[in-house]
């Protein structure tokens, strides 16, 4: 590998280096910064507006993980059959989108208990989903570099996401003029950011609506490229197991 593929941030451009590589790269920057800003929201509005002692959290925790196992245990290969990569993925950031929607209209323990078992498991399907299309977009020995660049983008994004989204929870939860801060018009604002990380979702599902066109096409340049470079390869050899005087006269 060159020095400017493994220097800090200069690998970053393959992320761009074409249209669809700038979408698969959005659509896992944009669920990580979206995915880790919901998670801050909604602990901060559990605590605050449910009541949600260690013992909720630890339950909420183990069915989720549940849930989760039996996804990517058994609905891994069923949906990949079903739907391809680019469907599983499709499903997991409309779970997503979904549980986020639902999430903020919770009111009740148990509501967070059944949105964990039925729409927190499909979401395990994205990054078995996301390393599948990736092997098929870059040769083998760029693998490390591609990774790499999707790394660091979900890294920054882990950091963005949490602080812009709590931001915008303080924002709103702060009680209104005359009122408690546990008021119902508290309460409806604190939703506020937890529905626009539902709309922020929206985006990316229409991303997931033009990428297999767009794989199988890039796909394609791939294989005719190749038959190309191997109905060279085999001229040359034809040519070169020639006598040096017919050589000469098809040279």
């Amino acid at each position: 590998m060159q020095w400017r593929a493994a220097a800090p941030g200069l690998g970053l451009s393959i992320l761009a280096r074409n249209q669809l590589f700038v979408q698969l790269s959005t659509l896992v920057v944009g669920s990580t910064f979206i995915g880790t800003g919901f998670q801050r929201v909604s602990s901060s509005f559990l605590q605050k507006y449910i009541r949600w002692p260690k013992s909720c959290n630890n339950l909420a925790f183990i069915i989720g993980c549940s849930s989760s196992i039996i996804w990517a245990g058994g609905g891994l290969s069923i949906t990949h059959r079903a739907m391809g990569d680019v469907g599983s993925l499709g499903l997991a950031l409309w779970a997503g989108a979904l549980y986020m929607l639902c999430f903020a209209c919770v009111t009740q323990q148990w509501q967070v208990y059944i949105l964990n078992a039925v729409l927190l498991g499909p979401q395990a399907l994205a990054f078995p989903a996301i390393s599948a299309i990736k092997s098929r977009l870059v040769a083998e020995h760029e693998q490390g570099l591609l990774q790499g660049a999707l790394t660091t983008g979900k890294s920054i994004a882990e950091c963005i996401g949490p602080i812009l989204f709590g931001f915008l929870f303080e924002a709103f939860s702060r009680p209104f003029e005359g009122d408690s801060g546990d008021s119902g018009h508290s309460q409806f604002a604190s939703r506020i950011p937890i529905l626009i990380a539902f709309l922020l979702c929206l985006p990316l599902l229409c991303l997931t609506a033009v990428i297999p066109q767009k794989l199988a096409n890039f796909e394609q340049q791939l294989l005719d490229r190749t038959v190309n470079i191997e109905m060279e390869n085999l001229e040359a050899e034809d040519v070169s197991l020639l006598d040096p005087s017919q050589r000469d006269k098809l040279l």
